[in-house]
Order: C-alpha cells, then structure tokens, then sequence
C-alpha cells in the first residue's frame, strides 16, 4: 500500500472541486456535541475539508483544525477558521494540556500502526488531563476489498488511503498503552442514513449490535470510541 503522502494531491484536488464541508447533522456530530461547551478548546487533527470543525465554530466552541492538506487549510482560513498545516506524525505545535478535546473524524484509518502509535503520544502530550479523546475509524474494514491498481504502475493501493484496519481489540490495546480510559466504543451503522432523517435514537439502538450481510462486500459502519486522557500529569 502506498504511503499516507502520496493522497495529499487528491484531498488537495478535493477542496478546490467541493469546497467546504458541514456536518452538523452527522450522528457523530450529534453524539459528541453534548461532551463540549464552549468554554472548552477543541483540536480538530485531520480537519480536513471542515465537517467538524464547522459546525463547532458555528455553536460558538473555540475550535483549532490541523491538516496537511495545504488546500484544505487554505479553504477553511478563507472562511475564518482558525487551522494550522502540519503532520500530525510529528511534534505538534502546542503546548502540553492545552486542548479540553481533541476529535480525530475519519482520519487516524489513513496511517500505519507505528504512525498510529505517534500521534496517539502526540495527543495525550498536548490533552488536559481528564480531557476528552474522539475519534472513528472504520469497523473491521476488509482493506483488500478496497484496493485498486494504478494502470500505468500497477502499484497497489487503498482508493482511499487507508492504512490500518480496526477492531475493538485493536482499539483496546492503543488507548490502554497511551494511557487512556475508553469510555464508550459505539458501532455507527448507515454513513449516510441521515440524509433520509433516520432518528438518532435508531441509531444508538443498533450500535449495541453487530449487523453482518454476506452479500455485502464492503465497510457496515464506523466505530465512533469516546475516551478519556489520564488523570496523571506528564512526565
């Protein structure tokens, strides 16, 4: 599979044909918003497009994105936001314990475990103690189904530049290590189910179960995990 790097053209490509995103009616927005108030600071890393990052700034929340997509940061500066260029594989440019909350929205699927490894100790230097941690990744996601083949090289790689398959023990193992407490690990089925105004209450009632198809070949939903950063100071 290819390196995280050689996608930054396309998500480049991506904000200058879509322009900014809002996903103030995803159930991942719904389900973490209750979790911030907007005297907190809120680290959005891997910000992207802004699905995020928009609609907190729209209820007033203190928000910060960071992206290494040059395009998308310039697409979100340009509409007030406040978003930072980097690699979140390196140092981080804030201080220790200063966010309330750092979200992670479909991003941390795009690098290797040893990456993965990386911005989780990134994280937890620069989250408050008691601070919150929420991320989604993909649920069990089959990367091969997902592969494609250059016509020209024929190098293949994921169409969409995931890395890293998770599951819960996987999730259990990551945050353990780097010192944080799982609160809640949810299973949000239907990425687009609230398109058609599918009740959040439906959704909660299927994240307790584990829905299969043998007929369908693909990703049934993202895991939605809800953790907390340790008391403990740093060292």
């Amino acid at each position: 599979m290819s390196r995280n790097i050689d996608y930054k053209e396309m998500y480049d490509l991506r904000a200058h044909a879509i322009g900014l995103e809002d996903g103030k009616d995803r159930y991942t927005f719904k389900l973490i918003q209750k979790y911030i108030s907007s005297n907190d600071l809120v680290l959005d890393l891997g910000c992207g497009r802004g699905s995020i990052l928009n609609p907190l700034v729209s209820k007033g929340v203190n928000a910060i994105g960071f992206d290494y997509s040059s395009s998308n940061v310039k697409l979100l500066q340009q509409a007030g936001r406040k978003v930072i260029l980097g690699n979140a594989t390196k140092p981080l440019p804030f201080n220790q314990n200063s966010f309330h909350v750092v979200i992670c929205y479909e991003f941390l699927e795009h690098f290797k475990l040893d990456d993965i490894h990386n911005i989780l100790d990134n994280i937890y230097r620069i989250l408050k103690p008691n601070g919150y941690l929420f991320f989604t990744v993909p649920k069990k996601e089959k990367l091969k189904t997902g592969a494609v083949s250059c016509p020209q090289c024929k190098h293949i790689f994921h169409h969409w530049g995931h890395m890293t398959s998770f599951d819960d023990d996987l999730i259990k193992y990551l945050l353990a290590k780097h010192r944080f407490t799982i609160k809640k690990i949810m299973s949000i089925y239907g990425a687009t189910l609230y398109k058609i105004g599918i009740p959040l209450f439906v959704i909660k009632l299927l994240s307790n179960f584990e829905l299969k198809f043998k007929q369908v070949n693909k990703t049934l939903a993202n895991y939605l995990v809800i953790a907390k950063r340790t008391a403990a100071s740093n060292t």
